[in-house]
């Protein structure tokens, strides 16, 4: 999440500049993956591996990602052979052993194969084709060794082709520029002319039936002419997030506190010496602590002295004091007797 808002949001971000922001990242992620991948896979060619004909077939309608997945699996078709077990009516049973290694040990693995030629319709166990969209590697040497030269259309999805039309770049939203396009304004009135279409033909089953006639015909007719120029990369006018916000970047990551991770192990050599070096630490902290603790007390001690003897000099002084003035009485009185 952080990698994908890099350049836009930050920690100090307020709440109405991130809305914005929100929308600038959408509005350039969506140029970069759909634009830029389109016109790489129109642009460049990927080279074919070998001269397999259902190789060239994948080239000239896959995108360039794609197709280098499925020569991946057509490389390591070499490596199986396909093995006839029975037949079923149309459906041919076929067997492929593939080693595999699991862990340290290594297990050979069966898969089945159904082929029905009339129909031409193959499946395999493995179920590559179900979870991929690509035609897995026992398939493929099987039809290797049937010299099937060409795999129908409906093994090659639309979804994987170059000139795949996405039905969602036609619904509105604030970063495809989609709002203020040509193309937006003609589907918005189509939609809006089927629906009405569509309310009048749901009356009954003939005028219905009589409507989807209607409408293959003209997607056929129609799909005629986006075939003549599907090869044309259609790019969207939009406007673009240069000039229209302002870019924040992201705050310099900085260390945090504490000990930094380590995955390192500590031997029993390391431990026992960082072990070692604190006690002596705490040793050395406790004896600083007792000379400090030690110094204070005599300190403390030698001020009670001081205080002591400064207290009997003035009870000395007193006693002087009195005696002085007892004498000097004695004398007083015995010279007005005199």
């Amino acid at each position: 999440m952080n990698s994908f808002f890099d350049g836009y949001v930050n920690s100090k971000t307020t709440l109405r500049l991130f809305v914005n922001q929100y929308e600038n990242a959408l509005r350039d992620k969506v140029e970069k993956e759909n634009i830029a991948a389109d016109f790489h896979s129109f642009k460049s060619i990927v080279p074919c591996i070998n001269h397999y004909d259902i190789e060239k077939q994948f080239q000239s309608v896959y995108t360039n990602s794609k197709f280098q997945e499925f020569q991946k699996e057509l490389t390591r078709k070499i490596y199986y052979y396909p093995t006839f077990i029975k037949k079923e009516g149309a459906i041919e049973v076929y067997q492929v052993t593939e080693d595999m290694r699991i862990g340290d040990k290594r297990k050979d693995v069966v898969y089945d194969i159904l082929l029905n030629e009339e129909e031409f319709e193959v499946k395999c166990s493995c179920h590559h084709y179900e979870f991929r969209g690509i035609l897995c590697r026992h398939v493929l040497c099987l039809l290797r060794e049937k010299r099937i030269k060409e795999v129908p259309l409906k093994y090659i999805l639309e979804r994987w082709k170059k000139n795949v039309k996405r039905k969602h770049n036609f619904i509105r939203c604030t970063y495809s520029g989609m709002e203020d396009t040509s193309v937006a304004k003609r589907f918005d009135m189509l939609c809006n002319t089927f629906y009405e279409v569509a309310e009048v033909g749901s009356i009954s089953d003939e005028s219905c039936n009589a409507l989807v006639e209607a409408i293959d015909k003209l997607k056929i007719l129609f799909s005629t002419n986006l075939d003549n120029s599907a090869k044309d990369l259609h790019v969207q006018e939009g406007p673009s997030c240069d000039g229209k916000s302002k870019t924040i970047l992201s705050l310099v990551a900085v260390r945090s506190r504490g000990r930094p991770p380590t995955l390192r192990k500590e031997n029993k050599v390391d431990r026992k010496s960082r072990e070692k070096m604190a006690r002596e630490k705490k040793a050395k902290k406790k004896e600083k602590e007792n000379n400090v603790k030690g110094h204070s007390m005599e300190i403390i001690k030698h001020n009670m002295n001081d205080a002591s003897s400064a207290a009997g000099n003035l009870a000395s002084q007193d006693e002087i004091a009195q005696t002085v003035l007892v004498n000097s009485s004695a004398h007083y009185n015995t010279f007005q007797t005199a």
